[in-house]
């Protein structure tokens, strides 16, 4: 995860702007939450390792085979991740709580 920030102006808006990506696939977080992702999915996740979300080889491609004929759109992405526990992806993926950290308290909040 990298982030930095910038300052900026919007109009006559004078704003600071925190820049954050994920260097690892987002999907990883949906299996931090296994039993959210499974009930969304109504099905087993497989022979996936859950207790190492963060690791999970090319997650995405987990997914998508997971959905089966569903096409992983931004609309099912978000379907997916309104189901997750938040607190439960961040006791699972320290990747997702670092993302967290950042997003409450700033650059700072990264270690």
């Amino acid at each position: 995860m990298t982030a930095t920030a910038s300052s900026g102006r919007l109009g006559n808006i004078s704003a600071d702007v925190l820049y954050a990506c994920a260097h690892r696939h987002l999907e990883a977080w949906y299996f931090a939450d296994s039993h959210g992702l499974g009930t969304y999915l109504a099905r087993s996740l497989g022979s996936v390792d859950l207790a190492r979300p963060d690791e999970i080889k090319n997650p995405k491609l987990h997914l998508k085979h997971l959905l089966g004929s569903r096409v992983c759109t931004a609309r099912v992405s978000e379907a997916i991740a309104r189901v997750l526990d938040a607190d439960r992806v961040a006791r699972q993926s320290p990747s997702f709580a670092t993302f967290i950290k950042a997003v409450v308290n700033g650059v700072g909040g990264f270690t």
